[in-house]
């Protein structure tokens, strides 16, 4: 059985990193619309978008081969074994 002891070492991590991006950038909030293939608009804040990216960085650079499902990146996820799902607000 997995502990998962790293894996929540680098959640807590990632949830840090966005939550001090998140707090010194809240009152700078932008709506950014995103194209994502099948959806007409999405509408997202720019922060959202950038705290999203942070906490994948964080991931993907200690769990290169982990799939990640976001409610801002869409992506396929066959071929990976393990995900982790994000929902960065």
């Amino acid at each position: 059985m997995n502990d998962y002891s790293k894996e929540l070492v680098i959640a807590r991590r990632a949830a840090r990193l966005a939550g001090t991006y998140l707090r010194k950038n809240q009152q700078h909030a932008h709506i950014q619309t995103q194209k994502i293939e099948g959806q007409i608009h999405n509408f997202a804040l720019e922060q959202d978008i950038q705290a999203d990216r942070i906490i994948e960085q964080a991931i993907q650079s200690a769990f290169p081969d982990d799939f990640i499902l976001s409610e801002e990146t869409l992506r396929d996820p066959m071929g990976h074994s393990r995900m982790w799902i994000v929902d960065p607000l």
